[in-house]
């Protein structure tokens, strides 16, 4: 489907998707080649390669120092602003492909323990 949007002409430079997207290794191949940006949710499972090895994301959601944690809004809901706390790991993408690969965490802020991740590029 979004192949076919964007072989229409239809404009855009990244899409998003939630994790049935996101675990879809030849969408991923497809918005790569075409040089498509892309933020697309994965399972806490997902295999994530970095510089230092190869994890899965909820491993190197568990290892984001304190710091790193920003407070950002997700747009407004039925109440009011939807806060959350996100962060990012820079993992390894293709070679001699423009863009930045990063791993974008999200996680409640009453539920600290239990954040979403999306891989991202």
């Amino acid at each position: 489907m979004v192949a076919r949007a964007l072989d229409a002409g239809t404009p855009a430079r990244w899409v998003a998707g939630d994790e049935v997207y996101g675990e879809n290794p030849h969408l991923r191949a497809a918005l790569e080649r075409r040089g498509t940006g892309y933020v697309l949710a994965v399972s806490s499972t997902h295999p994530v390669v970095t510089h230092a090895g190869k994890f899965q994301a909820k491993i190197l959601a568990a290892r984001i120092p304190r710091r790193a944690w920003q407070q950002l809004s997700a747009g407004a809901g039925a109440k009011g602003e939807r806060y959350y706390d996100w962060a990012e790991v820079d993992i390894h993408g293709p070679t001699g492909r423009l863009g930045r690969w990063c791993l974008l965490v999200r996680r409640n802020r009453r539920t600290a323990n239990s954040p979403s991740t999306a891989a991202s590029h």
